[in-house]
């Protein structure tokens, strides 16, 4: 009997034991799993990484740009100034071709908008001024990419032709044809012999704030982009029916609170590392938003410039090119734009900062500091639509 209880009492420890190490190891588990899922930030990180949520460019993600701050007096630009209606604006001397678009995306041929170009020309130096007709090129005898002949500078629409106009004029006169008189220009682009500088409206995918707006609705970037960003917050103790609420109301916290010009700083400046140490969801989450909205590689600078008039133009410089969006004195987006620094025959010049800091002072900040046409500010608040537009 003796022996049968010894027996017994090893066989309930060992069953006891058993247990004991099964439960050891899962509580280890679990622990481990815990330490490894990590912070908020952490597991919205990793989900950028795998592929879980969609990330433009992974690489820019752990790049905070360089931040280079410039203030300028506001100087007005000295060119050709050609007046089209009731709006009017200088086309800055060393150019060569001045482009006024009315062309959209979804027109169903390139019509050609401008019906005349009128210049005044002075005979001697106190003679009278003479109105003259400048000479129109259609796009076939101009070709796409030839350069007008020595002492004359293009006036078109960029689409059916161009008006030459000698380059020592002071100002120009554009007549619309009637259809055209009552759609608001789409684009401005004014071309320099080692780059293009284009003017627009301020665009859905370029624009933090309608973008997060899209993101509510569902349609920015993908249509489920929401349900993989729930079931990250479920992992990190947000119930699945407040997931999405928390991402409502995360956006529209933010959308109330900043301007613009700070949505557009602050999505500039989200890195990864930021993200990962972050232990608060709501912060997690909007870092995470900044980073899933960005479109934009960063390879260069960011150059701010600051003028007296209470405008701000932000530079974003690229491989080939520059980002330019231009805020009014409170923080609204009015306008946006780009510079292109190659060549017409397909080379690409690789500028220094040297040189993007000269061409954005002497000739960027002139330009697009001018005032834009009402339509390129349009926020489109009421439909929460833009038109779209096509750049020439």
């Amino acid at each position: 009997m003796a022996y049968f209880d010894g027996q017994s009492k090893k066989w309930w420890f060992g069953v006891f034991g058993g247990w004991l190490v099964v439960a050891v190891v899962a509580a280890g588990v679990l622990v481990v799993e815990y330490v490894n899922s990590g912070p908020p930030g952490l597991q919205l990180y990793r989900a950028m990484m795998n592929g879980t949520l969609w990330t433009p460019h992974k690489h820019s993600m752990s790049i905070t740009p360089r931040e280079i701050t410039l203030r300028i007096r506001r100087s007005s630009a000295t060119g050709i100034q050609c007046h089209v209606g009731s709006y009017s604006l200088v086309f800055p001397r060393g150019g060569w071709r001045g482009v006024l678009s009315w062309y959209r995306t979804g027109d169903s041929m390139p019509l050609r908008a401008i019906q005349n170009v009128l210049f005044s020309e002075q005979q001697g130096i106190h003679g009278p001024h003479t109105i003259k007709q400048a000479k129109f090129l259609s796009f076939v005898e101009l070709r796409p990419y030839l350069r007008p002949p020595k002492g004359t500078i293009e006036i078109g629409d960029g689409r059916s032709g161009n008006f030459l106009v000698p380059t020592e004029v002071k100002s120009v006169t554009v007549q619309i044809k009637p259809m055209f008189r009552h759609r608001p220009i789409c684009a401005i682009g004014d071309n320099f012999p080692h780059f293009q500088m284009s003017w627009v409206p301020v665009a859905k995918w370029s624009d933090p704030r309608d973008s997060f707006k899209e993101i509510l609705s569902g349609v920015w970037p993908v249509k489920s982009l929401t349900k993989p960003l729930c079931r990250i917050l479920t992992s990190c103790g947000v119930s699945s029916s407040k997931a999405t609420k928390l991402i409502d109301e995360t956006i529209r916290q933010h959308l109330a609170k900043q301007t613009d010009l700070q949505l557009l700083r602050n999505t500039l400046m989200a890195d990864a590392a930021e993200l990962r140490h972050q232990r608060s969801v709501r912060q997690a989450l909007w870092t995470a938003l900044e980073l899933e909205w960005f479109v934009y590689d960063k390879h260069g600078p960011v150059v701010w410039v600051h003028l007296n008039s209470g405008q701000t133009m932000c530079f974003l410089i690229e491989r080939d090119g520059a980002g330019i969006w231009v805020f009014d004195a409170a923080g609204g987006a009015t306008s946006e734009g780009y510079i292109s620094s190659f060549e017409f025959n397909g080379n690409i010049n690789h500028w220094t900062n040297s040189q993007w800091i000269r061409t954005i002072k002497t000739v960027a900040v002139p330009f697009f500091s001018q005032q834009a046409p009402l339509s390129f500010a349009h926020r489109g608040r009421q439909t929460g639509e833009r038109s779209s537009y096509h750049v020439p």
